[in-house]
């Protein structure tokens, strides 16, 4: 009898033969990766080698052509969007924004999942982020290397 994997083994994201691709233009090509809770993976790969494409599947913003994608388990296309917000942080290597933001409103913004609306959010949430005590935990690091 084996014991049960422990959280910290869990597999967060599993990706198996995973493609995207911008029109007609593959962008990822069969990506097999694992992430496990806890750790924290650096997507590394040359230019147009499919990374940000990645990132924006995982992210729902942009749909896989192809493949498995689990989230804890869980096909991604089987959680709600505000679900996937609530479980998965993407900010986008350039944004061009019309008005400026500083970058603690920026990450603030990632609590409006959590919202009923953008009514009064920030009236519900814990002064601390308001305050910015934030406080990051040393998790392990390892590295997923993306390709055509």
């Amino acid at each position: 009898m084996s014991a049960a994997p422990s959280p910290a083994d869990a597999l967060l994201v599993e990706a198996r033969g995973l493609t995207a691709a911008y029109g007609s233009s593959p962008a990822l090509r069969g990506l097999d990766a694992s992430i496990r809770a806890g750790e924290v993976a650096a997507v590394l790969g040359e230019n147009g080698s499919g990374k940000s494409t990645f990132l924006k599947v995982v992210a729902r913003v942009l749909r896989a052509s192809g493949g498995t994608l689990r989230f804890a388990g869980r096909p991604l296309e089987s959680m709600s969007r505000r679900e996937t917000a609530q479980r998965v942080a993407y900010v986008p290597q350039s944004v061009d924004l019309v008005f400026p933001i500083r970058s603690r409103d920026l990450v603030l913004q990632g609590r409006a999942p959590y919202a009923p609306g953008f009514d009064d959010w920030k009236s519900r949430q814990p002064s601390r982020y308001e305050q910015g005590n934030w406080t990051a935990d040393y998790v392990r690091m390892r590295f997923v290397a993306v390709g055509l």
